[in-house]
């Protein structure tokens, strides 16, 4: 089942850069990956905020020194999380600016147009209680997503009919993700989840696309995952 691959993925340190004999840096690099994987996955057993502090020194050592472009895609999905988890959504949101300046895929959509910066406004925004500014920049993302994804209508329609439900997870189907995802944030969970089990009843679509982005309905809003 495609729920099982579902795990997050800034907790892990699947992204390597190639080891370069010559180069010591690239062996550094891939150490402290590692390490800020292993204090964030302690921190959600131990929900110690040391853990946090821990992985957001070794990030920023990391970023510092790193130039593989998987890598620091990755450890800037990764800081962001921490910073979701801190609450420090200003240092948050002055870092989101950095990452436009940085030629890097993470910026491609669905992070580009302001999409990951309005994440973090909304989350800001529901964190001091102004349910309404949260509202607005959540409407902001999703009609931004369903804009592009009416533009690539024919490779969304590849996704929700392939037989690898994995599928989902790469290119254009996060966005397809976010879409679902941020509509149950503003239109609630059960309200989304029984759309979706009515497409894939009339429309025939994979069932374990389906049951793939409903998992990620679950998710606390909070808590930014990379989606």
């Amino acid at each position: 089942m495609l729920k099982y691959l579902l795990i997050p993925l800034l907790m892990l340190s699947l992204s390597q850069c190639t080891l370069n004999p010559t180069r010591q840096i690239d062996e550094r690099c891939n150490l402290l990956n590692r390490q800020s994987a292993v204090f964030l996955t302690e921190f959600h057993f131990d929900n110690d905020s040391t853990y946090l502090d821990s992985a957001l020194y070794v990030i920023n050592q990391a970023l510092e020194i790193c130039d593989c472009e998987e890598l620091r895609i990755l450890l800037s999905f990764r800081k962001l999380a921490v910073l979701s988890l801190t609450r420090d959504y200003e240092q948050a949101l002055q870092f989101i600016k950095l990452l436009e300046n940085e030629e890097l895929d993470l910026v491609l959509f669905p992070f580009s147009g302001n999409v990951l910066y309005r994440r973090f406004q909304a989350m800001q925004a529901q964190y001091l209680g102004n349910m309404t500014e949260r509202n607005e920049h959540l409407r902001f993302i999703v009609n931004r997503i369903a804009d592009y994804l009416m533009e690539n209508r024919q490779e969304v329609d590849a996704i929700f009919t392939v037989s690898d439900a994995t599928g989902v997870l790469k290119g254009i189907g996060m966005a397809i993700i976010q879409y679902y995802y941020y509509r149950s944030v503003l239109e609630g969970v059960d309200v989304v989840t029984a759309e979706l089990v009515l497409m894939q009843e009339k429309e025939g679509i994979n069932k374990d696309v389906v049951e793939g982005i409903i998992v990620f309905l679950e998710a606390d809003f909070m808590i930014f995952w990379g989606w």
